[in-house]
């Protein structure tokens, strides 16, 4: 308790099919990033270095995924403090 993750960047790929992906609290219905739509064969790459986005204190982050059915890939960087 009492420290929090801060994530300073989302990449994700998605292979034939597209779909969509959300940061998420477990065992909660709160979204820590809304979802966010990726098209077929297409990537994302979002940069929060200059102002990282901040977990809720004390939880764990869970990642969520939606459409996709074919191969797609996520990566996070950050940090915990």
């Amino acid at each position: 308790s009492g420290v929090s993750i801060y994530l300073t960047g989302l990449v994700v790929s998605a292979g034939s099919t597209g779909g969509s992906i959300a940061l998420i609290q477990p065992g909660t219905s709160t979204n820590e990033l809304d979802p966010i739509t990726v098209a077929a064969n297409g990537n994302l790459a979002l940069d929060f270095s200059h102002a990282p986005l901040k977990i809720t204190t004390g939880s764990s982050l869970g990642i969520t995924t939606s459409g996709f059915t074919a191969t797609h890939s996520v990566i996070l960087n950050g940090f915990i403090k």
